[in-house]
């Protein structure tokens, strides 16, 4: 059996495009990593002080981001083996800070990202702001403008129809049909711990037991896990709002960050 590639940065979100009159871009998130690998809570950066997220401690970049500009930047892993996946050159941590350090066209960024793509392991990221939030993968190949909707991403390529990946974007339209959009509710939604049945997992190459493991929203083990969940909402008004949660290795709340943001008013 193939060796596993060793997965790193968040591995489950959630979004919704223009799917409410006054939330125009939704976002719940869940950072699985080993509960080993060092990392800050999300914070603004002292040498980056326009970028507010949290911190992988031992590479230097983030697994989502917002910035003052208004701009959002989030990455997972692309789940593959050892034998499918390059020696990457680059840490896959600085997409979403490199693009969120300046302000830039999330379109332009992209556009040059995929000229170096193969520099990274396995990737699929996510940046842009609520008028034009963008996908890219190095694993397909194409800057995909997202059109309004809700979508879910994990280790496979977008809306993979993964089981956890379902399950998550059902959470999601259940709370804007229910119409209590905060972030309270959206770090609730992203703590289930159901597992997959064995007819459902996906097969990316793992032994079946450590799929099913990888299969629920919310993973507690021994040790990887759910390390984070981040709620992300941005009011037509203008005024983000920022929530990360953190867990121990048992999968218990640890501590909590909020922060607001103001930009300019998004446009309708």
């Amino acid at each position: 059996m193939p060796l596993f590639y060793v997965p790193y940065f968040m591995c489950l979100i959630s979004f919704a495009i223009q799917q409410h009159a006054d939330w125009p871009l939704i976002l719940m998130a869940n950072r699985d990593e080993y509960h080993q690998r060092p990392s800050a809570a999300a914070h603004f950066w002292q040498d980056q002080p326009q970028l507010f997220a949290g911190r992988d401690l031992q590479a230097g970049g983030t697994w989502l981001g917002i910035s003052q500009q208004g701009q959002l930047a989030a990455v997972t892993n692309y789940r593959e083996t050892a034998t499918q996946n390059t020696a990457p050159s680059y840490s896959r941590g600085a997409l979403s800070s490199d693009f969120l350090s300046e302000p830039q066209s999330a379109s332009d960024y992209l556009q040059q990202l995929a000229t170096h793509a193969d520099n990274f392991a396995g990737f699929n990221f996510i940046c842009g702001n609520p008028s034009q939030l963008y996908y890219f993968s190095n694993r397909q190949g194409t800057v995909r403008s997202l059109k309004p909707g809700i979508y879910g991403l994990s280790n496979g390529l977008l809306d993979s129809p993964w089981p956890k990946v379902e399950a998550a974007k059902a959470s999601l339209q259940q709370r804007l049909n229910s119409g209590r959009i905060d972030c309270p509710g959206l770090i609730a939604d992203m703590q289930n711990r159901q597992t997959a049945s064995q007819q459902q997992l996906p097969h990316t190459g793992i032994s079946s037991q450590r799929e099913q493991l990888l299969s629920s929203c919310f993973i507690v083990s021994e040790d990887y896990g759910t390390r984070c969940s981040t709620a992300v909402l941005f009011h037509r008004s203008g005024c983000i709002f920022f929530m990360e949660q953190s867990y121990d290795a048992q999968g218990r709340a640890h501590y909590s960050v909020q922060q607001q943001l103001r930009t300019a008013p998004i446009p309708r």
